[in-house]
């Protein structure tokens, strides 16, 4: 008997632990999200990447084809503006060139013999002459440009950053031999996608962090220059936008990756909730909180004006909610 009593006891119990624990599970699982309305900074970013790049740069080639004969710098070398880079064969130009001057010793001549032979060559006779002489010395300077296009130099003064040739080579008309940059007027460049780019000005700051250095080392920047024209990159248009660093470092390197966020606005000491908890009805926007009346919760709405929408999925309340008030965010309740 008493063993039966202990039993029900035993069941009662563990009836009444498993009830309570179902109870307080319920009132835990509550349907709501909350959150409290905060003061405080918000901050509107574009986020790209970018190029660690010089602003003055130059693509060093040939205007004609040929075989390099002499390449005077390398990669990491100084150049100064207007030095020699590279030359290549001249080939036939010096056997066209003694032709070309023999040919106008020729003409010129002939021109001479003309002149003392006024009774029988006619004016227009020497004027066709004269015109033939201009043709074969127009054929001279074009053989005398050629020859000059045979060496190339350096536009800028720079450092040689890449070189594409060496001595000995077949090169083409118009392919790169070296490239010189100016490292003391270094940029990062970034395409910014269109739906992004109305929202980046000139004079706007941001922040980078290269790949090859650590989070913590994060540099200002400035947006200098948006170029007006698009350019599209796998079916996405983007524009090219140019920052200057405030500072430079020496660990930094032409052509390095970095992430880049541009500052686009930002306020401080702004009330702001998350924008999910935000809601439209009839034009109107509104958020949700959660009343109780003693036995029941209900939600009730209270419609807000909204302003700048930062990062993070915070958005600036403007007015319909004071700091601290607690507000729904998402609701598990069906409707």
């Amino acid at each position: 008997m008493k063993y039966k009593k202990k039993l029900i006891w035993l069941v009662i119990i563990i009836a009444m632990a498993f009830g309570g624990y179902k109870y307080f599970q319920k009132e835990e699982a509550s349907p709501y999200v909350m959150e409290k309305v905060t003061k405080g900074r918000l901050a509107q970013t574009v986020s790209v990447t970018g190029e660690f790049k010089s602003d003055e740069m130059a693509e060093v080639a040939f205007k004609s084809s040929g075989r390099i004969t002499v390449l005077k710098v390398d990669i990491g070398d100084k150049v100064e503006a207007g030095q020699l880079i590279a030359t290549i064969d001249k080939g036939v130009l010096y056997e066209q060139l003694r032709q070309a001057e023999a040919d106008i010793k020729i003409q010129k001549k002939n021109l001479s013999d003309m002149m003392d032979k006024k009774d029988t060559i006619t004016l227009d006779q020497r004027d066709a002459q004269r015109v033939l002489i201009k043709k074969y010395e127009a054929s001279l300077d074009g053989i005398l440009r050629q020859m000059g296009e045979t060496s190339v130099y350096s536009p800028i003064a720079g450092i040689v950053i890449a070189k594409n040739a060496s001595v000995g080579e077949m090169i083409s008309a118009g392919s790169s031999i070296v490239t010189v940059a100016d490292p003391e007027n270094l940029v990062i460049e970034s395409n910014v996608p269109e739906v992004d780019i109305a929202s980046v000005r000139l004079g706007q700051s941001a922040e980078v962090v290269f790949d090859s250095l650590t989070d913590q080392d994060i540099f200002k920047a400035q947006v200098v220059e948006i170029y007006p024209a698009s350019n599209v990159i796998q079916d996405v248009v983007y524009y090219k936008v140019k920052l200057k660093m405030d500072s430079n470092d020496q660990r930094l390197k032409i052509g390095m990756s970095s992430d880049v966020d541009v500052l686009t606005a930002e306020k401080d000491d702004v009330l702001m909730i998350s924008r999910r908890a935000v809601k439209q009805e009839d034009g109107k926007k509104y958020v949700e909180i959660l009343k109780t009346d003693g036995k029941t919760s209900f939600t009730e709405k209270i419609y807000v004006e909204t302003e700048l929408a930062g990062d993070g999925g915070m958005i600036e309340v403007k007015s319909g909610l004071s700091e601290g008030q607690e507000i729904i965010v998402f609701s598990s309740e069906k409707k």
